[in-house]
């Protein structure tokens, strides 16, 4: 088993307690910018130490519940070594949304960053990398509860893997795919900040129950930050490929069908001169496809679209750049094609319409917040209003855009 020490993870936690303030912009397409939860910003040299890893997922009743890890104790700070990370989630309404924080899973040093998806019978799996009790630093681990959050059907700790890292689940209608890292190597890659060694996957059933056990990418070369998307058959694994002397990576694509074990596609390059953790993935379900999003190394961004089975359909190479960490917003509605929302780096937002075979920048939205890089997520709240939580080192920021204006 590979050993490694995350050191670029680890800093000193402060929290100040949850608050509520309103903060309004003038601008005519930014509205309600609130402090949910406040931290210690006295320490700002690292984005993700105090919040990490954000998810809106919709319930059967057409609302949603936001699943995000934050620091929130001040008592248990254990040092200047360790994070400390908590699992919160808050019930949301799309026309009048309120962040209202309730602690699910708390445990010692950091579970981050958070990941949530949902199965076909309304579970959810909740996976994170996890510094509590770990054999080998770190371990990629998980829990499954019902709809609302309420109860567990598979409570935390349970191990994906001890010495895994920087995992996400998707969900393939009834069951889940854990996508994670194992190993690392320090002083190269962002920064010299260090880079992943594999990646690998695990499927389970809707209750948590392991099926499947998979390698991905375990060769000689250096991989890392595994992100994923499922659709109604296969999984999309997308992943970062160290570039050996150079300040950028080859983005990475596998995709699976979590019932066969069949791989479609397998490490094939999707992008090369990619900007190092700044791409995303999502699933459009009403045109069968998935999106791709990312951002070149020296500027500028690019989509990619596909079928469920990894075959490229369109691209568009001279979009925005997409904010780092930042999720592909899918409005419900659509048939022919599907409008999407993402944070524009470094401010503002864009608007997309996904067709099939096409991929359009519709509008860019100016904004006056400089989004952070621990998670972006949202929802549309209706047609033309689009709501978005990003985590910041002091606080939950809420911003609402027209998607048109």
């Amino acid at each position: 088993m590979k050993n490694y020490l995350v050191i670029i993870l680890l800093g000193i936690l402060t929290l100040t307690g949850c608050q509520k303030t309103i903060d309004m912009e003038p601008e005519q397409v930014i509205a309600t910018e609130k402090q949910t939860i406040s931290v210690n910003a006295n320490q700002q040299e690292e984005e993700r130490r105090l919040q990490h890893g954000i998810d809106f997922l919709k319930q059967a009743d057409g609302d949603y519940v936001m699943v995000w890890a934050s620091s929130q104790d001040p008592i248990n700070v254990v040092g200047n070594d360790e994070w400390e990370h908590d699992i919160y989630f808050s019930y949301i309404t799309p026309s009048f949304p309120n962040i209202e924080p309730q602690l699910l899973i708390s445990a010692p040093e950091a579970q981050e960053p958070s990941s949530a998806a949902m199965a076909q019978n309304g579970n959810i799996m909740i996976s994170f990398e996890d510094g509590n009790d770990a054999e080998n630093v770190l371990a990629q681990r998980y829990g499954v509860y019902n709809e609302d959050l309420t109860q567990a059907v598979k409570s935390y700790p349970n191990d994906v893997f001890d010495g895994g890292h920087s995992g996400h689940v998707t969900a393939v209608r009834n069951r889940f795919v854990v996508f994670y890292s194992e190993g690392w190597n320090d002083g190269k890659g962002f920064n010299g900040l260090g880079t992943g060694e594999d990646v690998h996957l695990k499927v389970y059933n809707q209750y948590g129950r392991l099926l499947m056990y998979k390698p991905v990418a375990t060769d000689a070369n250096e991989d890392w930050w595994p992100i994923i998307a499922g659709s109604n058959k296969t999984a999309m694994l997308i992943w970062q490929r160290y570039v050996d002397g150079d300040e950028h990576v080859d983005l990475m694509m596998s995709v699976l069908n979590p019932y066969t074990g069949k791989f479609y596609k397998k490490r094939i390059t999707l992008q090369h001169w990619v900007k190092y953790y700044t791409y995303s993935v999502v699933y459009l379900p009403k045109i069968g496809r998935f999106l791709v999003m990312g951002v070149y190394h020296d500027g500028g961004g690019f989509g990619i679209l596909l079928d469920k089975y990894g075959n490229i359909k369109a691209g568009n190479y001279d979009l925005p750049e997409i904010a780092r960490e930042s999720q592909s917003v899918v409005r419900p509605e659509g048939s022919n094609g599907q409008m999407i929302a993402q944070a524009r780096s470094p401010k503002g937002m864009m608007t997309l319409y996904v067709g099939r075979n096409e991929i359009s920048l519709i509008n860019e939205v100016n904004g006056r917040y400089t989004w952070k890089y621990a998670g972006t997520d949202g929802i549309w709240k209706n047609n033309d209003e689009v709501y978005m939580v990003s985590l910041s080192t002091t606080k939950l920021v809420e911003k609402t855009f027209n998607a048109f204006e």
